[in-house]
C-alpha cells in the first residue's frame, strides 16, 4: 500500500460553533443540511447535531429513556430517527427530523437506512413459509415485503443480512452469514424483487471474512479472513463491482473494509483484527489507488462511524479504554473527508 499522507492523529480544530442558547441548546436543525447526532451527556434525551465541518447546528430533544440499552439510529442525513434496543434490534419508536414521534409500526430487526434517507430495509423471517424475505419500510408506515430470497429453517447455522439498500440504484445487496463457506451474495432489484445476481464466493479456495457493500450497492468488499483474525487460506482483500465482479481495488489482506464513502472514492478500513481490550487500528483508503489518506494507531477503541451522504467523509467515533462502556460510551469524534486535514469535534459527547 502506498501512503499519500499519514496525517496527524490530533486533527485540526473545527469551525467556530454558532451562538448557543440556554442550557446548551443549538435549536432546531436547519433545513437541507446533513447532520450527524451525538448524545449530550448533560441533558437526558438530548442529541447534538453536527454538520460535516464539525460545527454543532441543532439539538434534537427526545424523551429521556429509562432503558440505558436503547440506541438512536439515524438516516444518513438526519431526516429520520429510531430509538430501539441494541442498535439493530427489532421494535422501537420513529421520530422525524424535528424530534416529533411518528405513529405506526416501529421498525424491524436488522434494518438499515436506505440511501434515499426515508426508507429502512432489512431481512425478515416468514416462519409460515420458511423463507427469508427482503422487507422495506417508510417510518410511520407498515413494513412491506419485496421478495423471498432464500429458505429459512429453525436452528439454522446461517442468517441473511442486508449490506446495502439503494433506492437511487433500485437494488439491495444481501449476504449469507454462515459458519461454513462459501459465502452467498445476492443483488436484488427493489422495485419488483427481480434477482439480478446470486454468487457463491469461494475466492479460489481461500476463506472470506464478513463482506461489505457501498451505499448505492455498486461495490462489494470481499474482505480477507485475515482482516477478522483468521490464520488460514487468506488472500488479499478485494473490492469488486457488484454487477459483474470486475476488480476495482486490491488491498492488503490485513485490511477489512467497514464502509465506503457516499461517492465510492474512499473506504474506511480496519488495518488489524479487532481484539478485546486492545486499541483499534483504522485507515481511510483512496480507491482504486490504495493511497492511505488517514491512519489511526492510537490507544482508543473504535466505537462506530457516520458516513457523509453528500461527499467523501466519515465521522469516526473513538472510545477511551477507561470508559466503562455500555450503549453510550464517551467518544472522541474525528471527521475525515480525504481532501483536507481531519477535524476533531470539540468537547466530549456520547455514542447515540
Amino acid at each position: 500500500m502506498s501512503s499519500r499522507a499519514l496525517r496527524n492523529q490530533s486533527p485540526a480544530h473545527a469551525s467556530p460553533a454558532p451562538t448557543v442558547g440556554a442550557n446548551g441548546d443549538y435549536g432546531p436543525p436547519p433545513a437541507g443540511v446533513p447532520l450527524f447526532y451525538l448524545k449530550d451527556p448533560n441533558h437526558p434525551g438530548w442529541f447534538v447535531g453536527f454538520d460535516w465541518s464539525g460545527t454543532p447546528r441543532a439539538t434534537l430533544k427526545l424523551p429521556a429513556q429509562s432503558d440505558p440499552g436503547l440506541s438512536l439510529s439515524q438516516s444518513a442525513d438526519g431526516s429520520f430517527f429510531i430509538y430501539r434496543p441494541g442498535g439493530k434490534g427489532g421494535g422501537g419508536q420513529f421520530y422525524d427530523r424535528l424530534g416529533k414521534p411518528m405513529t405506526g409500526n416501529g421498525g424491524f430487526a436488522g434494518a438499515v437506512w436506505a440511501d434515499d434517507n426515508s426508507h429502512q430495509c432489512g431481512m425478515a423471517v416468514d416462519e409460515s413459509k420458511g423463507e427469508w424475505v427482503l422487507t422495506t419500510q417508510i417510518p410511520g408506515q407498515p413494513a412491506k415485503s419485496v421478495t423471498s430470497v432464500a429458505p429459512y429453517s429453525q436452528g439454522s447455522q446461517s442468517a441473511l443480512e442486508l449490506l446495502a439498500c439503494s433506492y437511487h440504484n433500485d437494488r439491495a445487496v444481501v449476504e449469507r452469514i454462515a459458519n461454513s463457506y462459501p459465502t452467498d451474495l445476492w443483488v436484488i432489484q427493489l422495485s419488483d424483487g427481480k434477482m439480478l445476481t446470486h454468487r457463491a464466493y469461494t475466492d479460489n479456495g481461500t476463506q472470506l471474512g464478513p463482506l461489505a457493500a457501498s451505499r448505492d450497492g455498486s461495490l462489494i468488499a470481499l474482505n480477507s479472513i485475515k482482516s477478522s483474525g483468521g490464520t488460514n487460506w487468506f488472500g488479499p482483500t478485494r473490492v469488486v463491482r457488484a454487477s459483474d465482479g470486475t476488480l476495482v481495488a486490491t488491498l492488503d489482506p490485513s485490511f477489512g473494509v467497514l464502509a465506503f464513502s457516499a461517492d465510492n472514492t474512499y473506504a474506511l478500513v480496519t488495518t488489524a483484527p479487532e481484539l478485546n481490550g486492545q486499541p483499534t487500528h483504522l485507515a481511510v483508503v483512496e480507491l482504486p489507488s490504495g493511497n492511505i489518506v488517514w491512519r489511526y494507531d492510537g490507544n482508543e477503541w473504535f466505537a462506530g462511524f457516520f458516513t457523509n451522504p453528500a461527499g467523501p467523509g466519515f465521522a469516526v467515533m473513538l472510545q477511551n479504554p477507561s470508559d466503562p462502556g455500555g450503549a453510550h460510551p464517551t467518544v472522541d469524534v474525528v471527521i475525515v473527508n480525504g481532501t483536507s486535514e481531519p477535524l476533531i469535534v470539540p468537547r466530549h459527547y456520547q455514542r447515540p
